[in-house]
C-alpha cells in the first residue's frame, strides 16, 4: 500500500484520503467500531426533526455523500475491500419513517462508468457528480430541477486537496450556470464552519429553501440557487432552527459527506450559525 501525507495512492491516479481523524478506511471496510448506541442517537435526531419539521411546516430531506472510496472502490489498492457493515448504513436506518434520505451512491457508479464523477486528485466530487447528486436531492424532495443544459462545464486544473500533497495539480470538470437569475444577498465569508450566503432569485413562485451542508455542497450551491427564489446556505452539520424560524422556508436541505457519520450532530445544544461565527471571529483575534 502506498501512502504519503494521509494520501493513498489507488489505480490509474485515483488518490484517496487516509490516516485521517475520521479513519475512512477503517470505516469502509468494517474496522471500524461503532457505539453501541450510534443507531440510536440518530433516531432521536431524525424523531426531533420530524417534530420540527411537523411543527414549523417544512420539508426536509437528509441527504449523505457517498464516500469517493465507495464509488470508485475498484480503484483502491487490491488489499482494501469495501464491506457492507459501514456507518452509512446504520444512519439511513435510524432514518426509516422518520426522514427522506439519499444517499446516491447508485447514480454515481453508474455515471462514473462513462465520465469521471470525483477528482482523481482530490477528495471531493466534480461538477458533474454534483450535478447528478443534485438532481437525485430535488427528486427526493419533490422539487423541480434545473435542466442540464443550463450548465456548461470545462475541463480546469485545480490544486487538489490530494495531488496537492504530493506536489502536482489534478484535473476536474467545472460546471457554470449558463443564464443564472439568482444574485448573492449576502456572504458573510466565514471560511467553512459558519459560511453563511444567501441568494434571491428574480423568478417568481420558487419555493424557498434552507440549506444546511459541508464542503461537498460547493460546488452545487449555483446549481441550487438557480432551482429557489430564496436560498440560505450555512455550513454546519446541527440545524439551527432559530435561522428556520426566521426564515420559514418550504424545503429544508441538510447534507453530510459519509465520513462524517461517525458524530452524529447534535440540534439540541449545536451552536446556532451566529455562535459558529463569533467562534471564528474569536479565534481571529
Amino acid at each position: 500500500m502506498n501512502i504519503v501525507n494521509k494520501v493513498l495512492v489507488g489505480k490509474d491516479d485515483w488518490l484517496f484520503l487516509t490516516n485521517a481523524s475520521n479513519r475512512v478506511i477503517d470505516q469502509i471496510t468494517g474496522d471500524y467500531k461503532i457505539p453501541e448506541n450510534f443507531r440510536d442517537k440518530w433516531k432521536a435526531l431524525f424523531d426531533l426533526r420530524k417534530l420540527k419539521s411537523q411543527e414549523m411546516k417544512f420539508s426536509y430531506v437528509y441527504s449523505i455523500i457517498p464516500n469517493k472510496e465507495c464509488v470508485y472502490s475498484k480503484e483502491l489498492p487490491a488489499n482494501i475491500k469495501l464491506s457492507r457493515h459501514r456507518p452509512v448504513f446504520d444512519v439511513l436506518a435510524a432514518a426509516e419513517g422518520l426522514a427522506k434520505t439519499c444517499y446516491p451512491l447508485e447514480i454515481l457508479q453508474e455515471k462514473m462508468a462513462y465520465e469521471d464523477v470525483y477528482i482523481r486528485g482530490d477528495t471531493h466530487w466534480n461538477h458533474r457528480g454534483a450535478f447528478y447528486a443534485y438532481q437525485e436531492i430535488l427528486n427526493c424532495a419533490g422539487v423541480q430541477c434545473i435542466d442540464e443544459s443550463a450548465l456548461k462545464f470545462e475541463n480546469v486544473q485545480i490544486d487538489g486537496d490530494l495531488s496537492s500533497k504530493l506536489g502536482f495539480k489534478t484535473e476536474t470538470v467545472r460546471g457554470k450556470i449558463l443564464c443564472p437569475s439568482f444574485t448573492c444577498l449576502e456572504n458573510n465569508n466565514v471560511p467553512n464552519i459558519g459560511h453563511r450566503v444567501v441568494y434571491q432569485n428574480s423568478k417568481k413562485g420558487l419555493p424557498s429553501c434552507v440549506l444546511f451542508r459541508d464542503s461537498f455542497s460547493t460546488h452545487m450551491l449555483e446549481m441550487y440557487a438557480q432551482t429557489f427564489g430564496r436560498l440560505v446556505c450555512l455550513w454546519q452539520p446541527n440545524l439551527d432552527y432559530s435561522v428556520i424560524e426566521a426564515e420559514r422556508p418550504d424545503v429544508v436541505l441538510s447534507q453530510q459527506a459519509e465520513r462524517f457519520l461517525v458524530n452524529c450532530p447534535n440540534d439540541l445544544t449545536g451552536k446556532t450559525n451566529t455562535e459558529y461565527v463569533a467562534e471564528k471571529s474569536q479565534q481571529r483575534l
